[in-house]
């Protein structure tokens, strides 16, 4: 694809900074650096701006917001506008949301809820507030008209150009990350079918492809650069729980837009400092995006292999990997006559940079009589492979 930026940008959520974990701070340190290295290989070089939506603190604690502003004087060089957002974590785990917002006025110096034109584009980030709502990430009257009216006022400017929107929760019924968040600006939003709106809290996945999602308008995740969750729907029988508190995944965006205003979005995995493969294509005039969307199932290529073996009343299982977007592989072990005794499914490493070749499992504890296994690919939308077999 021939895509020629003449903007870019990082957007970033969920820094969770906080003393007792410092590989956090590596994780911001990883994703800047790699989001600058990778710009410098480009024909247009720049990073015009840095969006942090919402708890880059982890307790909203003076340090924890001078911690972050510290590593963010390092590592940001002075090309790039940086604008941050609070959310849940500022605002309500500490004292007071007044005593928050004082010390992010001291700390930062910038106001909590902006509106900036960059290179003729319309960037709109607001702050939440705790007036409303279950999940104190809310939206008070004063924030909604706040809201409301600058779109109109980026709409009148650029009607047929991108208008960017930050904030810390997704609006509910669009990314499936958002039902961690708020109905209460989708109408807002939705009066303007050329918005791309930013949101993290959820933690999911941002390269996840439900994770964009088009409507009325353009819905992205962002992810995390503390962790990632897979998801806590895997069955994990043998395996345990990798998924809510696993630093192995983090991730934050690079997003460019064109001349044209077509908008691409690149993911970075902040634990391994490279950039993910998989990147998505924002055109405003053909969403793509939408609810009704499907996707061709993952595929074993004919050089597949897979081999399983027993030890000490523990069943050793490796396989090739998938080609195409997997979500996850659906492994299942059969006695002699094809009755199903055990199965697992195991997460794709769909969130790394560095996604394995061959998957080695070990299984531990599971029924007598096993004599082979299979195992299918499962994409994002229902889309199942083939699967691929082996014996004991």
């Amino acid at each position: 694809m021939s895509f020629r930026p003449i903007l870019r940008f990082g957007v970033m959520s969920d820094a969770h900074y906080t003393e007792e974990l410092s590989y956090r701070r590596e994780h911001f340190k990883n994703a800047i650096e790699t989001m600058y290295r990778y710009a410098d290989g480009q024909e247009y070089s720049g990073v015009d701006a840095l969006y942090v939506v919402g708890d880059f603190a982890d307790t909203g604690t003076t340090e924890q917001m001078k911690a972050f502003k510290e590593d963010m004087d390092k590592y940001l060089r002075k090309s790039t506008l940086p604008v941050i957002t609070l959310a849940n974590h500022e605002l309500h785990y500490t004292d007071s949301e007044e005593k928050a917002l004082a010390d992010f006025d001291c700390i930062f110096g910038m106001k909590t809820d902006r509106h900036k034109v960059i290179k003729g584009y319309h960037f709109i980030s607001v702050t939440t507030t705790r007036d409303e709502g279950e999940w104190h990430d809310s939206f008070d009257s004063a924030k909604r008209e706040f809201l409301k009216t600058e779109l109109k006022k980026a709409a009148a400017d650029t009607p047929n150009k991108p208008i960017f929107v930050f904030q810390h929760p997704g609006v509910i019924n669009t990314t499936p990350g958002a039902a961690y968040g708020n109905l209460w600006i989708y109408d807002e939003l939705a009066e303007h079918r050329n918005v791309i709106d930013f949101s993290g809290h959820s933690h999911l996945a941002a390269n996840d492809p439900r994770e964009i999602h088009q409507r009325d308008f353009t819905s992205v995740t962002t992810g995390s650069t503390a962790y990632i969750d897979l998801g806590t729907d895997w069955l994990y029988k043998s395996l345990g729980v990798r998924g809510y508190t696993d630093k192995n995944f983090a991730q934050m965006l690079i997003v460019e837009v064109d001349e044209k205003g077509l908008v691409l979005v690149k993911y970075i995995d902040a634990e391994r400092s490279a950039v993910i493969t998989t990147e998505r294509l924002i055109d405003l005039n053909n969403f793509t995006y939408t609810d009704d969307r499907t996707a061709p199932p993952p595929t074993f290529d004919n050089c597949a292999s897979a081999s399983l073996k027993a030890t000490d009343r523990k069943l050793h299982l490796s396989f090739s990997k998938a080609s195409g977007e997997v979500w996850y592989y659906e492994v299942k072990f059969l006695n002699s006559s094809g009755e199903v005794l055990y199965e697992e499914n195991i997460p794709a490493d769909y969130a790394s940079a560095e996604p394995r070749e061959i998957f080695e499992l070990t299984f531990e504890e599971i029924p007598d009589g096993i004599a082979s296994a299979e195992i299918k690919a499962a994409g994002f939308f229902g889309n199942i492979s083939d699967s691929i077999g082996v014996k004991l």
